[in-house]
């Protein structure tokens, strides 16, 4: 790929031709707004050069160099143009996501509480450890974890109350964190607005609508872990966008947005992101250049079209398919998801208690016939399907055949 290719002749620059390179970007792209030109121009300055620490911060090279910030404002700019946002901005990292957006949200609002739900997943650092809900496997041995972080209960439309509101579950959650922590104490709300490795799960309508509503009016910054949900994974760029109405505060993306090359970043309101101070956000591997160039061919795919689209015809097959297996076999308690990001929780028959054996025969039913399936949920109940957006409907109905075979073995 052309775009690779340049990455690494860049790398293998010295520093008077990355500056010379640096130079000629910025000539020939004239059209991009004043203030990503001056982020990238700051950007190339030694450090106590800058006389304006938080646009330093706004679009950074980290360790990757002044040829990873070039990438980093092609990709700033694509996705500004494509998402039609304004007034954000992107901090290009390559670990550390979430934890940098608690930084900036600690930073912002001046509080050291920060808040997520039952069934969250979050990551395996100290501190995103003690933001998942399940211990095992990811902090069994590992503590003593990271305090300051408080669980609140999620909307789980398949085991709340039947007649339970979004509205209702996110005044469940929020009577609780006002008790337990008090709002005014609360930096930030973290959620995956569809959870990820707590099974999938996407909250009723109007919970994520209610929980914007309560963190604004309370000064905390409201977090969408967009990390498996995100870069048209449902249909739409964030799942955040299911939920008309909803804008988070910040954005955390990372998998999707390099096509499988190790990068991550914080996306988020200018006046938010522009509390932390230079050096203040970053880490070792931040803005690898490869990478991030990998990163812009995944945007400029996305301008070509197609895959927002790709994506609901995926999901409209998964859907289907897995909804005429859940008539089928009992054992499916409940078909769930959006787009190309769909998942089946299995239960006892008749039941609703939680069904893990099945899940596993299922499993390794589809791993000996050539389907690759992996096990998510709290209970280690459910059959998540992410297939690439690339698939042919040949291939994914080969695939859907073989789940059918290894639940009619149950």
């Amino acid at each position: 790929m052309q775009v690779i290719e340049e990455a690494k002749q860049i790398i293998e620059m010295g520093d008077e031709d990355l500056m010379a390179l640096a130079e000629e970007d910025l000539k020939n792209n004239q059209d991009r707004p004043a203030e990503l030109e001056k982020q990238l121009k700051i950007m190339l300055l030694p450090k106590d050069s800058a006389d304006d620490g938080s646009a330093y911060l706004e679009i950074r090279a980290g360790a990757g160099g002044d040829e990873a910030g070039i990438f980093a404002g092609d990709l700033f700019r694509m996705y500004s143009r494509m998402s039609e946002r304004e007034n954000w901005t992107i901090e290009v990292l390559n670990l550390r996501h979430v934890e940098n957006a608690v930084k900036i949200a600690r930073k912002a609002t001046g509080r050291t509480e920060i808040a997520v739900f039952d069934h969250s997943y979050h990551g395996r650092t100290n501190l995103t450890m003690a933001m998942n809900f399940k211990a095992h496997p990811y902090g069994t041995g590992f503590g003593p974890l990271a305090g300051s972080v408080h669980h609140a209960p999620m909307s789980y439309p398949f085991r709340d109350p039947a007649e339970m509101t979004g509205p209702e579950a996110a005044t469940r959650a929020i009577t609780y964190l006002e008790k337990r922590v008090g709002a005014s104490q609360l930096a930030a709300l973290f959620i995956e607005p569809i959870q990820g490795e707590g099974g999938f799960i996407v909250p009723a309508p109007g919970f994520l609508l209610t929980l914007q509503e309560w963190t604004r009016a309370n000064g905390i910054v409201l977090v969408a872990d967009e990390v498996q949900s995100g870069m048209a994974r449902t249909g739409k760029w964030f799942a955040s966008e299911w939920e008309e109405g909803f804008e988070p505060d910040l954005i955390t993306v990372a998998k999707g947005i390099a096509g499988g090359m190790p990068l991550s970043g914080v996306v988020g309101r200018a006046e938010i992101m522009d509390a932390a101070h230079a050096g203040g956000l970053g880490g070792t591997f931040g803005g690898t250049p490869t990478a991030v160039a990998a990163a812009v061919a995944v945007m400029e795919q996305f301008e070509e079209g197609g895959w927002f689209e790709r994506a609901e015809q995926i999901g409209e097959i998964l859907s289907g398919r897995l909804t005429a297996m859940q008539n089928n076999y009992p054992v499916i308690g409940d078909v769930r998801g959006k787009g190309a990001m769909q998942a089946i929780e299995l239960v006892g028959p008749g039941t609703m208690d939680p069904n893990p054996e099945a899940t596993d025969a299922v499993m390794k039913h589809c791993h000996q016939n050539g389907v690759l399936v992996l096990n998510a949920g709290t209970y280690n109940n459910v059959l998540r399907f992410l297939p690439p957006l690339a698939i042919s409907d040949e291939l994914l109905h080969d695939a859907l055949d073989v789940l059918a075979a290894g639940l009619a073995k149950l």
